[in-house]
């Protein structure tokens, strides 16, 4: 049942990823339009 770290690496961060852009978009789920968040991350 060796899957491997590689693999265990790939998931973490694919889950990473998918939790970071669901909490900094959640009204925005599903949706590739980020051009209203780089705007607010300019002006911060």
């Amino acid at each position: 049942m060796k899957l491997g770290l590689p693999y265990w690496i790939l998931t973490l961060f694919s889950l990473v990823i998918f939790i970071g852009t669901a909490g900094a978009h959640p009204h925005e789920l599903g949706e590739m339009d980020h051009g209203q968040s780089l705007e607010s991350y300019q002006i911060e």
